[in-house]
Order: C-alpha cells, then sequence, then structure tokens
C-alpha cells in the first residue's frame, strides 16, 4: 500500500555510513548485516542517532550490482572507522512516498514515484533513500513494515 505522494524540503543532515556494492538481490541480506553495525558504531561514540535508519542508493549498475551507503542520522561530524564513514546528506527538494509492506515490494513505491515526477514535469536529481520507519525487530508482520522512499526533485 502507498500514501499518497508529495514534494517536501528534504532537509540536510550528517550521518554515519558504510558504503558497499552488492548484487541486487543481496541487498536484503547486507542490510540485515550493515545498519545494526553503523547503529551500534554511532551509539558506542557517544553520536545518539536523528533520524530513521536509511539506505542510499547511489547507482544501480548494468552487471546487476547496486552502489549503496547504510545509514544512520547523528546530530553532528563523527570521525569513521574506515570502513564506517562520516558523510553530510544535502538539504534538497525531494518527492516522498511511504511503502506499507515488506520490503520485497518496495519496487512498486518506485514505480509510482517515478510517473509521478515525470507526470508532474520534475526530474530525479540525485540518489534515493530509503527511511525505514519501523524496525522489523519490533514490528515482526512484515505486512506492517513502512518504508519512506524520497527521491530528490527538481
Amino acid at each position: 500500500m502507498l500514501s499518497e505522494i508529495t514534494v517536501r524540503r528534504q532537509p540536510g543532515a550528517w550521518a554515519l555510513v558504510i558504503p558497499a556494492t552488492v548484487d541486487a538481490v543481496g541487498i536484503g541480506d547486507l542490510l540485515k548485516e550493515l545498519l545494526p553495525e553503523v547503529f551500534l558504531f554511532a551509539v558506542a561514540n557517544g553520536a545518539a542517532p536523528a533520524g530513521r535508519p536509511f539506505t542510499r542508493y547511489m547507482a544501480w549498475n548494468p552487471d546487476g550490482t547496486v552502489e549503496l551507503e547504510a545509514g544512520v542520522p547523528v546530530l553532528k561530524p563523527l570521525e569513521g572507522n574506515g570502513r564506517i564513514q562520516c558523510v553530510e546528506l544535502d538539504d534538497t527538494r525531494a518527492a516522498v512516498v511511504t511503502h506499507t509492506g515488506p520490503y520485497d515490494d518496495l519496487g512498486e513505491a518506485y514505480a509510482a514515484l517515478g510517473a509521478w515526477v515525470k507526470e508532474n514535469g520534475l526530474e530525479t536529481a540525485g540518489p534515493c533513500l530509503e527511511c525505514y520507519m519501523t524496525d522489523p525487530g519490533e514490528v515482526t508482520d512484515p505486512a506492517l513494515w513502512q518504508t519512506e522512499v524520497v527521491w530528490p526533485v527538481r
């Protein structure tokens, strides 16, 4: 199920991320490893998360691999450890939709956003973010998982 698509300002933020390249079919398994790792690093280094964990999709490659960053926003810059990096997320205008349901069905959110952007005379303007609004460790029914898909536009 998808919410109504809206356009909003997506404020800039500092974030701790782990960059990775993975075969598209392995994204879910990889994120199960990376998101807890970056969250625990933030907490262990005195940087309480300042928002929902996210994945930023940097590139979808012709060979079926995906370049991504798994991360968590933090209030101020923090030195990483090589594997974990501190990045600044740009302040941007974005088209946003909330998907309720299993992660495997997120493609419908991207398809709806892509069509909506085109129909409204906009262009995409940067990497998409998936912000995980529910924690699968706490909400065990995938039908209830909520993911906000944020796509910068101009």
